[in-house]
């Protein structure tokens, strides 16, 4: 017997609250992070752990006669939203091929004692030293050669404004004017919480039904 079908209501709505919340956790990783090797952890696991947290809650389909009738239209608008559609494609990819190319972000280069020394534009990827980047320093007007020194002997960087490739347009009939990875996800996991995790927890939590009771 599956371990799953040990579990009760409660149990799996609690299963699928960690998943969401190791989800918020990989996006406060990635847009907070002062280690670019973090936030990289953080991003894959903002897009796994947030998928995980729809599968889980679909173990209730077994366990309460009206969760399929509950879930249905929920299904039906998240596979006509093309944000939704996005993150769905992404855990895929990522379980199977590996993060998608090319990836381009922001990367400032810090040092100890005076911060942020030098901005680029930058390709970004994994290999087995952890990660690669590739682009070129922006030394602006006034940036000094002194500067672009400091930047390459940096020790430090940190990820900004990440874009994925072919980032969605629209999310619930708006459109999606920044494609940044950082805002994608908040919109994603905003909708999760939203749209999904609390109102699941309301209709089927029977925890919380007995209390109110």
């Amino acid at each position: 017997m599956s371990k799953w079908a040990k579990l009760t209501t409660d149990q799996v709505l609690g299963s699928s609250c960690a998943a969401l919340s190791q989800s918020e956790q990989g996006w406060n990783d990635l847009c907070g992070g002062e280690d670019s090797l973090r936030q990289w952890n953080g991003l894959k696991s903002m897009i796994t752990a947030a998928r995980t947290t729809t599968w889980i809650l679909q173990k209730l389909s077994s366990r309460e006669s009206t969760f399929d009738a509950w879930y249905a239209p929920i299904q039906d608008e998240m596979a006509a939203d093309e944000l939704l559609r996005y993150f769905h494609r992404l855990r895929t990819v990522i379980e199977k091929e590996g993060m998608p190319q090319p990836i381009i972000a922001t990367v400032e280069f810090l040092e100890p004692a005076n911060g942020v020394v030098a901005t680029a534009e930058v390709g970004v990827g994994e290999d087995q030293f952890g990660l690669w980047i590739h682009g070129v320093l922006d030394k602006g007007p006034q940036r000094r050669s002194a500067e672009v020194a400091a930047a390459r002997a940096a020790t430090h960087h940190r990820l900004r404004d990440v874009r994925l490739p072919d980032p969605p347009a629209h999310h619930q009939g708006q459109l999606l004017e920044d494609r940044s990875i950082e805002y994608l996800g908040r919109r994603y996991l905003d909708y999760l919480d939203v749209r999904i995790v609390r109102p699941a927890c309301e209709t089927f939590g029977k925890r919380s039904q007995r209390n109110e009771g």
